[in-house]
């Protein structure tokens, strides 16, 4: 997220000749920044709430404390319209193509959230799938036929899809969509190599990931599975990561990443015609991508989220 926003700031976009994308966007539907005003009246009532009159007040307060107001108010963390490091919503900045002119490999994971959050816990059938859709969104309907389940086998599939766009999947999509426009090579990838079990003394879920959860391409592109001694990484992994890791070494190297021993791996068009997605896996391969109408239709849904 961090970097999509480093992209847009009038005080960074300049500084840097191109930029790797994980872990999402500070784009709808995932993130809209809060404005000054808004973000001020919510801190100002934080502090009234953790008993302090001044900010000095505030400072002295310990950690504990200040996390259980942060409790009591279910306050977060938020980006910030501040007039100086963001200007404007990092969507207005793209749209009107004032962002980084450079080069962008962005993508995400396969699994980034689960189908459990979307059933909060019920078995994975047709009508839990409904009822969970329409504790989510305000057209669930829509939502149900852009990620269909037509069967109770269907459900793990399509919620999961549901899940991971809700949470990261769409802001990164829209990051990348949005950035292929501004005609700057654009490279995107989708992880979907899901990590050996866990080995004792960590437990592994009760309910199986399906694909690759959130994070679990980090070791992978960086070369650090044998820093991690929780998995039992296998040959498959280790001919992954050297893979991913080539790919990453390239792009910093030449903003390409293409290199020698590597899959083909090429940009997206900036307009029209087929959009390759490169699929990280034990047979890395570029596919075309063939969800692109689904996230056009699902992003402005995600949005309008059940209060």
């Amino acid at each position: 997220m961090s970097v999509s926003v480093l992209m847009t700031s009038p005080l960074t976009r300049t500084q840097f000749v191109g930029a790797i994308g994980e872990s999402g966007g500070v784009l709808p539907p995932t993130f809209r920044p809060k404005p000054l005003a808004v973000a001020t009246k919510d801190g100002d009532a934080f502090a009234v709430a953790a008993g302090a009159s001044s900010l000095d007040v505030l400072r002295a307060i310990p950690a504990e404390a200040l996390l259980a107001a942060q409790g009591t108010q279910r306050f977060r963390a938020d980006f910030i319209v501040d007039g100086q490091f963001l200007t404007e919503p990092p969507i207005d900045t793209y749209t009107a193509g004032r962002v980084a002119r450079v080069p962008l490999l962005v993508g995400a994971n396969s699994q980034e959230g689960s189908w459990t959050s979307i059933l909060a816990g019920q078995p994975p059938t047709v009508a839990n799938y409904r009822a969970g859709v329409a504790k989510l969104c305000t057209d669930p309907d829509a939502l149900l036929a852009l990620y269909p389940a037509k069967s109770d086998a269907d459900v793990p599939v399509a919620a999961t899809a549901l899940a991971s766009d809700a949470f990261l999947g769409a802001s990164t999509w829209q990051w990348f969509d949005l950035h292929r426009r501004t005609r700057q090579p654009t490279y995107y990838y989708h992880f979907a190599h899901p990590r050996p079990a866990a080995l004792p003394p960590l437990t592994n879920p009760d309910v199986p990931p399906i694909g690759a959860v959130h994070s679990a391409e980090i070791e992978y592109a960086l070369g650090n599975l044998d820093t991690n001694p929780a998995y039992a990484w296998t040959a498959d992994d280790r001919r992954i990561s050297t893979v991913f890791q080539g790919y990453f070494a390239a792009f910093i190297k030449t903003g390409n990443p293409n290199a020698a021993g590597l899959p083909n791996w090429s940009p997206a068009p900036s307009a029209g015609g087929v959009i390759p997605r490169q699929i990280v896996d034990v047979q890395t391969r570029s596919e075309p991508f063939v969800e692109q109408a689904r996230y056009v239709a699902a992003t402005p849904l995600l949005e309008r989220r059940v209060p």
